[in-house]
């Protein structure tokens, strides 16, 4: 079970996905960030990073999705004002990328 640090609300949305040697998760908070776990060997069993802060706005963002390239992980979602974004995992960071614009 992966549990919402301190003073976060509760998560919604969680995708997994395999890198192969580990689990990868994905979900969104109602606070509008997107999360991301990847497991490790030893305690804690998974480590968390913020992937994106208050993301969309007061749109929020909905609909993450997660995926092993084979070098690193990518996430996407669609922001509250309909766009399309993903980030990539890389140098330490994470990377955002916008895909498609609605308006």
């Amino acid at each position: 079970m992966v549990a919402a640090p301190n003073g976060h609300k509760p998560y919604a949305l969680p995708k997994i996905a395999s890198t192969g040697s580990s689990a990868i998760i994905a979900c969104v908070d109602t606070d509008n960030n997107i999360n991301f776990w990847e497991q490790t060997n030893s305690p804690p069993w998974f480590k968390h990073e913020t992937v994106a802060s208050a993301v969309g706005g007061s749109g929020g963002v909905s609909f993450p999705a997660i995926a092993w390239t084979g070098n690193s992980v990518i996430v996407a979602a669609l922001t509250g004002s309909g766009d399309l974004d993903f980030w990539w995992q890389g140098s330490g960071h994470w990377h955002k990328e916008t895909v498609a614009n609605v308006g």
